[in-house]
């Protein structure tokens, strides 16, 4: 398994900052018109189904699918693990940004 410093400045590379993902972040409730609760709900959300993701990713590789392993040895989990720590890091940041 890949060291997970190393997928975070991996999954960091051509990342915009923060403050930009979070500009997009609110481009995308204010397009799909989602209202003040979907809006409170959409990072908590994301990261729920990241956590869903790593955990059906690793029970499918213990029941034997060679396929889940594979992408398992090749450290997606880690890289979705970094993108939920992400989340959870930035979240004052997103969910300001998210505020009708």
């Amino acid at each position: 398994m890949p060291d997970a410093a190393l997928a975070a400045l991996y999954r960091e590379e051509g990342i915009p900052p923060i403050e930009e993902q979070a500009r997009r972040l609110r481009l995308f409730a204010d397009v799909y018109g989602l209202g003040e609760a979907d809006r409170e709900a959409l990072p908590n959300t994301a990261r729920a189904r990241l956590d869903h993701l790593i955990d059906h990713m690793h029970a499918q590789a213990a029941a034997g699918n060679t396929v889940f392993a594979f992408h398992i040895a090749a450290g997606d989990d880690v890289l979705y693990r970094t993108d939920a720590e992400h989340i959870a890091r930035h979240q004052a940041v997103l969910q300001a940004a998210l505020t009708v």
